[in-house]
């Protein structure tokens, strides 16, 4: 923009905040759009709606406790189906890139795939397995695309292991080094630690048993553990995470060591060096 003798005209504070103010509008409009949009097509009836608006329904496992659709002055009109279809998919990933932890929107995706692209791939495809394989792999990878805008989002990770739970080939390998990455980013991650605990009981684990249990069967993997830990916390000694889970892992290493002297042993180290008290097995 240029002024009078063809001097460019430099914006004030006031009118650079206003500018900013239009188009966060424009954003917060398309927005609240799209969470229109995807409510329309997965509420089915009136009430459901009306339940939503005056918080006396549950969606996504807490009841709201303001009308969230009003307070956005966003309107539904009625409907007769719900529609779990890949246009709706495309809605919630819109919708989780802008706001990773709508956790409402989550518990929606997760419907859809379910109700959706998986029961479809399990009709139409004789080779279903495949399909579902491919579907899911394809969540994991919109995971990595949104994971670092908050990588402490709870409902983030929990869509992963949902993701992995359902997927018929879960690469629990590659779940380990995803997690290693996690960690060596952000080591006090506490998100990353509860899901690399997951992970490491699921790699060790039969069906039914405990993360505990699961781990007292893989000696091995309690040990590879235990000394990942030494290397955070030798890293970082406030690390809290590490330590909690060090202390988890401390009393399955001791027991697995021959003799007296060694379980002493690692019991030290258990403190890095300091006096740990075994106690009597």
């Amino acid at each position: 923009m240029s002024g009078m003798h063809g001097r460019k005209k430099i914006r004030t504070t006031e009118e650079l905040q206003q500018a900013r103010k239009e188009r966060e509008a424009v954003k917060i409009k398309e927005y609240n759009a799209l969470v229109a949009e995807c409510f329309e097509k997965l509420m089915k009836t009136t009430k459901e709606i009306w339940e939503y608006r005056h918080g006396s329904g549950n969606y996504g496992g807490t009841t709201f406790g303001h009308p969230f659709l009003i307070r956005f002055q966003i309107a539904i009109p009625q409907k007769t189906e719900k529609q779990y279809d890949g246009a709706a998919l495309n809605i919630t990933t819109r919708i989780l890139h802008q706001n990773p932890d709508f956790y409402t929107v989550w518990n929606f995706r997760r419907l859809i795939l379910r109700e959706g692209v998986l029961k479809d791939a399990r009709i139409s495809y004789v080779r279903s397995a495949d399909a579902i394989q491919v579907s899911l792999k394809s969540e994991l990878d919109f995971f990595m695309q949104i994971i670092t805008i908050n990588p402490k989002s709870y409902w983030m990770w929990n869509h992963r292991r949902w993701c992995l739970e359902t997927i018929p080939k879960p690469a629990w390998e590659r779940e380990l080094a995803l997690v290693d990455k996690m960690l060596d980013m952000d080591a006090r991650n506490f998100h990353g630690w509860n899901y690399r605990r997951y992970v490491i009981s699921q790699l060790a684990r039969d069906p039914g048993m405990t993360d505990t249990q699961a781990l007292r069967t893989s000696p091995a993997l309690a040990r590879s553990e235990f000394e990942f830990t030494t290397r955070k916390v030798t890293q970082n000694f406030s690390n809290y995470s590490a330590w909690h889970n060090r202390s988890k892992l401390l009393p399955i290493v001791v027991d697995e060591i021959e003799g007296e002297e060694a379980r002493n042993e690692i019991a030290r180290q258990g403190g890095l060096g300091g006096t740990v008290t075994v106690w009597e097995r």
